[in-house]
């Protein structure tokens, strides 16, 4: 059963363990902090998957499509550093 858009439908935030296939962990540093990143599948988002990573083990820095960088600013800028989520937009 598919929700809005081919999204799949999931009712539950618990729910949402079923539509992710855990994959490849990496260890790696940006300067002095270390970051351990988990690249996973996910079926809302078939192309890019879901990354989840987090910083010295303790805190989740960064949900979202993997693109491989530990925060939100590495891709995009210091302003979105503290952002944990940010939706991607397919519109400029």
């Amino acid at each position: 059963m598919g929700g809005e858009d081919g999204f799949p439908s999931i009712d539950t935030p618990e729910d949402v363990w079923q539509h992710i296939v855990f994959g490849e962990v990496a260890v790696g540093r940006d300067g002095a902090a270390v970051f351990v990143s988990v690249e996973s599948e996910c079926s809302w988002e078939p192309e890019h998957g879901l990354q989840i990573v987090f910083r010295a083990g303790r805190a989740v820095t960064k949900v979202g499509p993997f693109d491989g960088q530990y925060i939100n600013a590495s891709a995009d800028g210091r302003e979105l550093e503290d952002v944990v989520y940010r939706r991607w937009s397919l519109e400029p």
